[in-house]
């Protein structure tokens, strides 16, 4: 049995019970969650909402991994985010897209390496992507790079993401902010074809990104 949705889902129905699926042009999705549920045409979304702004520190050259979730298939084409404080010695900020595992959902292998912009304060934006994305998860990472110094910060939100898991011998503090994954190994130049094994998580960027 199928029912009809809004944003091009259905549900499906069998002996185990209700599953939404999409329905996209290189295949059928099954989806649990999805942190843009509403995909509108040519407009920004954004990663998700929190009680207040913050500004975290941004470590140099550690790869932010921020998910990304649309709620059925869309192109991506472009990507903004808010730099708070300056560095001291000013660098550039390097994004991309990377996918993220069937099995435990973390980022893996890369898919586009979206390029730099030169590190300023105030909203920038990465342009001209034409990633055509299906319902699924993936990571916008972002890294500050070429030899950047001092205590720049971007703009954050209060809260922790559900798309963010952790691992931890023992119970981790639920009240801590998590929004993103991240790793300080080979993020200097170039984004690496895989992202590696995560090193924790973090409060990474908001961003916000321009859907198709």
């Amino acid at each position: 049995m199928l029912r009809v949705l809004r944003c091009g889902w259905r549900w499906a129905h069998d002996a185990g019970g209700w599953v939404a699926v999409s329905f996209a042009t290189n295949g059928i999705y099954a989806s649990e969650f999805a942190n843009i549920p509403l995909v509108s045409t040519g407009r920004w979304h954004f990663d998700g909402a929190g009680s207040a702004a913050q500004g975290p520190t941004i470590v140099a050259a550690r790869a932010y991994a921020v998910p990304i979730w649309p709620g059925r298939e869309c192109t991506l084409t472009d990507v903004c985010m808010n730099i708070g404080a300056a560095f001291t010695t000013p660098g550039t900020v390097r994004g991309g897209l990377y996918a993220s595992h069937a099995t435990t959902g973390l980022p893996t292998a890369l898919i586009t390496d979206g390029g730099t912009f030169v590190e300023a304060t105030g909203t920038k934006s990465w342009t001209g992507l034409t990633n055509v994305l299906a319902p699924v998860l993936y990571y916008w990472v972002v890294t500050a790079q070429d030899g950047v110094t001092g205590t720049p910060t971007w703009s954050s939100r209060n809260w922790s993401n559900p798309l963010i898991t952790e691992s931890n011998g023992s119970a981790p503090n639920p009240n801590t902010q998590r929004t993103a994954h991240y790793t300080d190994t080979g993020f200097t130049g170039a984004y690496p074809a895989s992202y590696g094994t995560p090193a924790g998580v973090v409060v990474g960027p908001s961003l916000g990104f321009k859907l198709t």
